[in-house]
């Protein structure tokens, strides 16, 4: 099973505005270009043997009620110990906040 890392952001008092903006096309293309931003950071940082780890990288959108959410897997059978070793996606997700 992957390693997944979640990110929350709370806004109260406009929740009409932010549902509407939250499920446009216009975010989803910026969430998911963030998402890809961190994908390729960390393929680029992770430790490479055969590259399945590399490889298993990827970003998986999701619509919930009120917005989209893009997340950073690593679905390859070592990377839960590869993440505890090493924080690939952590450093990646830092990295890609830097930005």
């Amino acid at each position: 099973m992957g390693t997944r890392i979640s990110v929350d952001v709370e806004l109260s008092g406009m929740d009409n505005f932010i549902n509407t903006v939250g499920k446009s096309a216009h975010v989803r293309q910026i969430i998911e270009e963030i998402a890809n931003g961190v994908a390729a950071e960390a393929r680029l940082i992770a430790p490479y043997d055969t590259g399945a780890y590399e490889r298993s990288i990827h970003v998986e959108m999701e619509a919930t009620p009120h917005r989209y959410v893009a997340k950073v897997v690593a679905d390859d059978w070592k990377s839960g110990i590869l993440e505890a070793k090493h924080g690939v996606l952590a450093k990646a997700l830092r990295r890609g906040k830097k930005l």
